[in-house]
């Protein structure tokens, strides 16, 4: 084990700065990123989820219509998510 690995797992102190990290970092994640977008089949409200987050991992959602992509063409848009998710990816590494 490295000097310092683990230090906080498991300590009192584990919570409240997982949190003060994470809220910082998801914030500013979901202003910069785009997420998926689900249509709600009764009211057809728009519900925008930009990440869900487990302990200490993120998973990234991602969509067409969260990408705002318009485009029909399966390889365009399967191209243009791929290059979305990519975006997201870096979005998320600048701001760790």
């Amino acid at each position: 084990m490295l000097p310092g690995q683990g230090v906080l797992q498991g300590s009192s102190a584990a919570a409240s700065i997982f949190i003060f990290n994470s809220d910082i970092l998801l914030d500013a994640y979901c202003q910069l990123a785009k997420g998926a977008a689900f249509i709600h089949p009764i009211s057809g409200d728009i519900i925008e989820d930009k990440v869900t987050q487990y302990v200490d991992d993120t998973t990234y959602l991602l969509n067409h219509l969260g990408a705002n992509i318009q485009d029909t063409d399966y390889s365009t848009k399967h191209d243009a998510l791929l290059a979305q998710a990519q975006t997201n990816m870096e979005v998320w590494n600048d701001t760790l």
